[in-house]
């Protein structure tokens, strides 16, 4: 068996040695196998190595000793590696007084600059005096003087103040952990082939969290037995760091573990103990594998620590399991964390636990973070007794509800019917009014599943409006009746030469729907017509309509309930406004929708917006205006939420991003899937599925195809005069569309389109031209000020905003100047814009 090799971490080194000389003092903070050590020695060679410093290493040596013994010893070992100061300041012995400071101070300012002093092992320093001194060390900045502490655990030194001065840099174990990137050329170093190690690595590294001690027992494992998973040496591990701690501290990390992220006030929730918040916050101070988000205030266990206290907790018997699920059950629904709580409502167990589990779906909005588990979830629910189930039938027909709402596959139909069938049987042993109640109920519910086939739902929302007399307890529930989407058409509209059809039974739908939710919902009728004016080109008629739902939406005590509606609105009027070469506008309605939903926690709501963002961004051929995670095709994974439903326009977006990048083969392979990633049939899915496979096929195979293509897209919208959709894409069909202008004299159906498109093309031109096209009103009005000489707290102050938003406006705005400061950002707005008053884009 060969020699292991270890990774040469030379970006990590680099990184760690100009951190240490910008500041006076770099406190690096990891538990045990972090590499600490390394990273140390490697920072005084290369500093040696580089002339960045002469850098000079001691390691605190075990045992309790006091700051004299320190100081002797470390100043003894400093001179051995030749620092000219250490005998003199060995001689003065450890400067307990402020003139002896003074002098450590004078000796140190002498020596060549920049000189760095490397601690190691700082966790094992017992006597606060050592601490004491080193906070006015780093209070002092002596010029070229940077000092590193190396610990376990975070020394008792005055960092917070000492960073607010900005003398202090502080870095966790985030800093020393591994890279997906680094685990796989560590794997390979050690003899797994280039073939197999993406795969190994990627498992690896989730396993280990970038833990370098736990990839090197893992490498150690599978050079053994051919699996790159630890188990024995991991859990050896493991031991080791939890027997260090006390019984109170053992038992403490056993019923936190329970939990996937706790705060100090769960933690005392779920050990009634007053000294429990203190005693969290001194095992974080240890290092204990745990890790303190302080946006959030929460902390969060290593994973592999984590699934070893979990492992642990199972055959503890002092602590009762099923109250600690309920409490953490409780800790979670208070967060609205409402798929944790889910779990341990599920684990606690009994009747009475398994009924609040179901309230979770009747009386909560529930989280998109439940689609992410909704197999489990979906187990946990069908794992229920029918005894229960029956006990609360509107509490079953909720999560049924919140089933097809979130995840829509064949299981749906099946679990409504099973629940009709065992609720009628059960009737006789319900209250009438109740009976009544849950027949409604599946009424509603019906009615949502058959949300594309208008007929039906009209049908079903008829009855559960006669049965309620009154909103329905489910569909009050259900804010989000867009699923999500911007777009409204795009879900909705099955077949062509049914378009004028449907709008008119979404018309009836939504204003029963709006009486069935409570009032959400409300003037979506109107925006559904809306759409239909824009697609067909009727842009007035749709401004006028949309411009009257965004003044019903600002009012009213159910504004918070007309979100989704206003959404849908903007989106609709910044495309209108787009294609009029109202950039501008355009833009402003795209902000006016990101600040619209600041502060939510509605992850859908936010992925509308940027669905939205997307979308008018492709259409004005600005390639980086469209969210990465679109722009790269990224529409199943975390931490979006998009419902099935919404994955047809998403995949849309994606192939408008690819266009625009030119990568025809994958372009022509998404084009295809398109209309397949919908759970419904989708008029609008076909026809962006065709155009973008014409375009693909112009570059790949060539004209016939490429027409054969687009001539399907003029087809399927041809029935209801759809153009705007097709119009849009502009520049990459006009070519297409002449050549077929040319073989079909007389289509006006094509002449409307060829005319927007060119409109269209030229508007998207200009702006790609002239990077000030997208410019705010209020960018612009920032950018005026600063090419005044205003400096941003002055701006703030001037506008009555926050110093903050003035940084985000003017980062955003010196984007799309393509400039990276503030005098070049002055410069380039004066010689676009003058006085700042002239207008690129006219209407």
């Amino acid at each position: 068996m060969s020699e292991y090799h270890f990774l040469p971490r030379r970006e990590l080194t680099e990184k760690a040695l100009k951190s240490i000389t910008e500041y006076s003092l770099a406190v690096f903070i990891a538990p045990m196998g972090y590499g600490k050590t390394t990273l140390a020695e490697a920072v005084v060679e290369l500093a040696g190595e580089s002339s960045l410093g002469k850098a000079y290493y001691y390691s605190v040596p075990e045992g309790p000793h006091d700051a004299k013994f320190l100081w002797h010893d470390m100043f003894g070992q400093l001179e051995a590696q030749g620092m000219d100061a250490a005998p003199a300041i060995r001689r003065l012995g450890f400067p307990e007084a402020a003139s002896q400071r003074l002098q450590v101070f004078e000796l140190l300012r002498g020596l060549t600059p920049p000189t760095l002093l490397i601690i190691d092992d700082y966790q094992q320093v017992t006597d606060p005096a050592m601490n004491v001194f080193l906070d006015v060390l780093t209070l002092a900045a002596i010029p070229g003087f940077h000092l590193a502490l190396f610990s376990r655990t975070r020394p008792d030194m005055r960092l917070d103040e000492l960073q607010i001065k900005m003398l202090v840099v502080l870095h966790e174990q985030d800093f020393l952990a591994f890279s997906e990137g680094e685990t796989q050329e560590y794997l390979r170093l050690n003899g797994i082939s280039e073939a197999v190690a993406p795969k190994v690595a990627k498992d690896a590294w989730q396993f280990c969290e970038g833990w370098p001690a736990a990839l090197w027992l893992c490498l150690q494992n599978w050079r053994s037995s051919g699996v790159i998973l630890a188990t024995d040496s991991i859990d050896s591990l493991m031991c080791k760091v939890f027997s260090g701690y006390d019984k109170e501290e053992q038992d403490l990390l056993l019923c936190l573990s329970v939990m996937e992220s706790f705060s100090e006030q769960d933690a005392l929730k779920i050990r009634a103990v007053p000294q429990t918040p203190a005693r969290l916050r001194a095992l974080r101070e240890k290092n204990t594998l745990l890790s303190l988000n302080r946006k959030t205030n929460l902390f969060k266990f290593h994973s592999m620590f984590k699934e070893f206290l979990r492992k642990e907790l199972t055959g503890v018997a002092h602590i009762d399991k099923p109250a600690l699920y309920r409490i953490a059950g409780e800790c979670y629904l208070k967060r609205m964390e409402l798929a944790h709580a889910f779990r341990m409502c599920a684990r606690a167990g009994r009747d009475e636990d398994l009924i609040r589990l179901l309230d979770f779906f009747l009386f909560y909005e529930h989280d998109e973070s439940c689609a992410y588990f909704y197999e489990e979830i979906f187990a946990i629910a069908m794992a229920i007794p029918w005894r229960v189930r029956l006990q609360h039938p509107l509490g079953w027909l909720a999560f049924v509800a919140a089933y097809m709402a979130t995840w829509s596959d064949s299981r749906t139909d099946m679990l409504l019917e099973e629940a009709e069938e065992r609720f009628a049987l059960a009737a006789d042993t319900m209250p009438k009014y109740l009976q009544k109640r849950v027949r409604g109920e599946c009424e509603a519910v019906r009615g949502m599943l058959a949300f594309n086939d208008m007929e039906k739902m009209f049908q079903h929302y008829t009855e559960a409006v006669r049965l309620l007399n009154g909103p329905s307890q489910i569909c009050c529930l259900d804010s989000l009746w867009s699923f999500g989407s911007p777009n409204m058409s795009f879900i909705t509209v099955r077949k062509p030469d049914e378009f004028d059809q449907l709008i008119a039974h979404a018309e009836q739908n939504l204003r029963l729907y709006h009486t069935l939710s409570g009032g959400y919902g409300k003037s979506a009728d109107k925006a559904a017509r809306a759409e239909y004016w824009l697609e067909r080109g009727e842009f007035t008629s749709a401004e006028t309509l949309l411009s009257e739902i965004l003044r019903g939406c600002s009012v009213g005590r159910n504004k918070e309930k007309n979100i989704t509606t206003s959404l849908v609105a903007r989106f609709s009027l910044a495309r209108l406004y787009a294609a009029s070469g109202r950039q501008e506008e355009a833009a402003l309605m795209l902000e006016t929708m990101r600040s619209q939903i600041s502060g939510t926690d509605a992850i859908m709501h936010v992925d509308c917006v940027e669905l939205a963002e997307g979308y008018i961004h492709a259409v004005c051929g600005n390639l980086k205006g469209i969210p990465q995670w679109l722009r790269e095709g990224r529409v199943l994974e975390p931490p979006h939420a998009l419902q099935p439903q919404v994955f047809g326009f998403s995949l849309t977006i994606y192939g408008k991003a690819l266009m625009l990048q030119e990568e025809w083969h994958l372009l022509a392979h998404v084009a295809e899937k398109i209309p397949d990633s919908t759970p419904q049939e989708c008029l609008f899915a076909r026809i962006h599925s065709a155009i973008l496979h014409s375009v693909a096929a112009w570059h790949i195979s060539g004209q016939d195809k490429a027409l054969s293509l687009l001539r399907e897209a003029l087809d399927l919208s041809r029935p209801d005069c759809i153009i705007l959709s097709l119009a849009e894409y502009g520049r990459y069909i006009l070519p297409l569309l002449r050549l077929l202008k040319r073989k079909e004299s007389g289509n006006e159906h094509l002449e409307e389109i060829e005319t927007l498109a060119k409109r269209i093309t030229a508007i998207s031109s200009m702006a790609s031209n002239n990077k000030n096209g997208l410019l705010t009103p209020r960018e612009k009005e920032l950018l005026r000020l600063v090419a005044q000489g205003k400096s941003n707290p002055v701006i703030a102050k001037n506008l009555g905003i926050s110093n903050d938003t003035v940084k985000e406006h003017l980062s955003r705005a010196y984007a799309k100047l393509g400039v990276t400061g503030r005098m070049e950002a002055a410069r380039r707005f004066t010689e676009l814009f003058g006085n700042g008053t002239s207008e690129f884009f006219q209407s």
